[in-house]
């Protein structure tokens, strides 16, 4: 995504779990790589990214505890996809 030329811009792939959400107004949409941990909102006009979140998180304070050492202290988790949530009204 997107299609053409462009392409190589903003890789999107998932194999497994993956999620695709068009938001009530059809100007953007939420993409989601489980394996990756990575979330993009793209702007279906231009094609462009929103914005981009990736879950990375550190495990520092784990290898710290337990006197080990690894060639880099951050993980990439997995996410299980996005929503849009339209209406944050909240319940009484």
């Amino acid at each position: 995504f997107p299609e053409g030329d462009e392409g190589a811009l903003l890789p999107v792939y998932s194999d497994k779990a993956g999620v695709v959400r068009i938001n009530r107004a059809g100007t953007r949409v939420l993409m989601s790589d489980s394996r990756t941990g990575r979330v993009i909102e793209v702007d279906l006009a231009t094609g462009e990214p929103l914005w981009v979140y990736e879950k990375i998180s550190t495990i520092a304070p784990f290898l710290k505890a337990r006197h080990l050492k690894a060639d880099a202290d951050h993980v990439r988790f997995s996410t299980q996809g996005a929503e849009y949530v339209e209406d944050m009204t909240p319940f009484r």
